[in-house]
């Protein structure tokens, strides 16, 4: 059962950035969804089975050190954090002004639905416990190298094809006013975003691996998620993929070639942006921006209009209509309202309120306290937070968020081996 669920958990973060299907209408978040809740169900038998089955059904006896290791595991501050924040969207949930929306998600988004919350709390639960075990509690080394060689390939099957989109070969002719990739994420900016989380992650995969050919995937891997973050032309993405290498470069040891070699990268990446993303990127009198200021604006508007618990999960679209200045059409599209405030910290409190939004903090507080020795996986989660700040997560995004809280939760304190 235990490599059952390693085996689910591998292939959700290859396919969940892979999948779409272009005969639905909503060709790329509903199989994702879809994928997302199933796995999930599936993730949750084999916990079901893995913390209860032999204590129960077998030994009976044995419940009590069965529940008092569960208790051990649930104490830890990430997973403390975690059971707080969703306890607290619960009750957002449950006081939504809209409660059947809040729990499914928005249509043609779903990320934020309570029950994709609940799937990737399920998630976030099987990737510790496939990392620690219950007994005894040590860290799989081996299936640590198979988390990066799982995102690796992710990153090569959804970058083959930005670069085939990008090249005007795209096998599917695509109805999209975007002008940029987007490859199987459906946006240029959450192509760029998700990658931006990606790229550290490679990059401790390069460094671990054991011989040549692996090497040669990882650096492989890099390159081509770094050559289509440049095309994809997304300034979050940009400014997501440089934070979190010179926060890299930052946490990383101490040697001399290594810093070397990550300086050069982000140097690469400032010198492919300026050129790529050109007037998108010192343009701030553009649409986009002005837009995304107002949309801030309105955030705040809505979040101050109820600060306990939030207007509910998804339901930013809706209530934001009638805080939105009317400037906002001159910079959209008539009548346009946002479905979300594009910064995940005002998404969390307009949808919580600001308890949901500590909550979130708190949880980010114990991740990197419990990372700052682990600096891919620490400056995977800072790529993405920056990215976030600027626009909208998605399921993919959420996934490995919550990959990343999984594998932080799973840290021992007297393991110093940097991940």
């Amino acid at each position: 059962m235990a490599q059952l669920m390693k085996n689910l958990i591998l292939f959700l973060v290859f396919a969940l950035p892979v999948i779409f299907i272009r005969a639905l209408r909503d060709n790329f978040a509903l199989p994702k969804v879809l994928l997302l809740r199933t796995v999930g169900l599936g993730l949750l038998f084999c916990l079901f089975n893995i913390f209860y089955d032999d204590a129960i059904w077998r030994r009976k006896t044995a419940l009590l050190p069965s529940l008092l290791r569960l208790k051990r595991i649930i104490r830890g501050g990430i997973n403390s954090a975690a059971l707080v924040y969703l306890i607290i969207v619960l009750f957002a949930t449950i006081f939504s002004s809209d409660r059947s929306l809040s729990w499914n998600g928005l249509y043609f988004y779903y990320f934020a639905g309570f029950f994709q919350l609940i799937c990737y709390f399920v998630f976030f639960a099987a990737v510790q416990t496939a990392l620690t075990g219950l007994v005894p509690a040590r860290v799989n080394a081996v299936f640590e190298k198979k988390i990066h060689i799982s995102v690796g390939y992710s990153v090569l099957a959804v970058c083959l094809y930005g670069l085939i989109q990008f090249s005007g070969l795209d096998f599917i002719k695509w109805n999209t006013n975007f002008g940029r990739i987007f490859s199987t994420l459906g946006n240029p900016d959450f192509l760029a975003g998700w990658i931006a989380m990606c790229l550290p992650v490679l990059i401790g995969g390069w460094l671990k691996s054991g011989g040549r050919k692996q090497q040669y995937f990882f650096a492989v891997s890099f390159l081509l998620g770094f050559i289509t973050l440049l095309v994809a032309s997304s300034r979050a993405g940009w400014l997501a993929a440089a934070g979190s290498l010179i926060v890299l470069i930052l946490l990383i040891g101490s040697e001399f070639k290594q810093k070397i070699i990550f300086g050069v990268t982000v140097a690469m990446l400032m010198l492919g942006a300026a050129i790529t993303l050109g007037p998108r990127l010192w343009g701030l009198d553009e649409a986009g921006i002005k837009s995304r200021l107002l949309g801030w604006k309105t955030a705040v508007e809505v979040i101050e209009s109820k600060p306990l618990l939030g207007y509910g999960p998804d339901t930013f679209a809706s209530v934001s209509a009638r805080f939105l200045p009317k400037e906002y059409d001159r910079f959209t599209k008539p009548n346009a309202n946002p479905a979300y405030a594009h910064n995940i910290f005002l998404d969390q409190a307009a949808a919580a309120g600001l308890p949901g939004l500590l909550a979130f903090c708190w949880l980010l507080v114990e991740f990197y306290r419990k990372c700052r020795d682990y600096p891919f996986i620490a400056s995977g989660m800072t790529g993405g937070l920056i990215y976030g700040f600027f626009s909208i997560g998605t399921l993919s995004f959420w996934l490995y968020f919550w990959l990343y809280m999984g594998i932080a939760a799973s840290l021992d304190k007297r393991r110093r081996v940097k991940l």
